[in-house]
């Protein structure tokens, strides 16, 4: 019952060791008090009109993924050089004080409070603070978005492998 993009990860082809526990999106989140109104592109991580209220994730595959995007470069197929690249955008963007700061899960917290205008963020995080936080937006860039999945596994030796077999077959 797995959607396409999870039942092949190059990790384990035939997913003998491991399985998605729970999956979702990075795309572009944003607080309409702040920024006046919808947003749909990644173009508004480089807008100065938002300079210093623009977050970004430690997850260099999200983060980094979606600047290859907005730079209509393809993250899965992309060079190594491309990926340095689109780093290098990354960079300059911090060192120019564009980017507030890099942000673990602390970023939703400072989109709460209004540090943060505009931020790459988890669909969940966003989806689960919708109702206590209206003025919270998420979408799909227009450029694309990243799909991610956290997947178990049992590791090799473990010394309760019955009890996690059935914990995984229970979720």
């Amino acid at each position: 019952n797995l959607v396409s993009e999870l039942k092949s990860p190059s990790f384990d082809p035939n997913r003998d060791y491991t399985i998605p526990c729970q999956s979702g999106f990075t795309g572009l989140a944003y607080n309409t008090d702040l920024t006046g109104g919808d947003l749909s592109s990644l173009e508004a991580l480089f807008d100065p009109k938002f300079k210093g209220q623009v977050g970004v994730l430690e997850g260099y595959i999200d983060t980094v993924g979606l600047i290859m995007l907005y730079e209509g470069k393809d993250p899965a197929t992309a060079s190594l050089d491309e990926m340095l690249a689109s780093t290098e955008t990354l960079a300059k963007l911090v060192s120019d004080g564009q980017i507030r700061s890099v942000y673990c899960n602390d970023y939703l917290d400072a989109l709460i409070n209004g540090d943060l205008a505009v931020a790459l963020a988890w669909s969940g995080d966003i989806f689960a603070n919708a109702e206590d936080n209206p003025n919270l937006k998420f979408v799909f860039p227009d450029e694309g978005q990243m799909i991610w999945t956290d997947n178990m596994l049992i590791p090799k030796g473990a010394a309760n492998k019955a009890n996690a077999e059935k914990w995984m077959d229970f979720y």
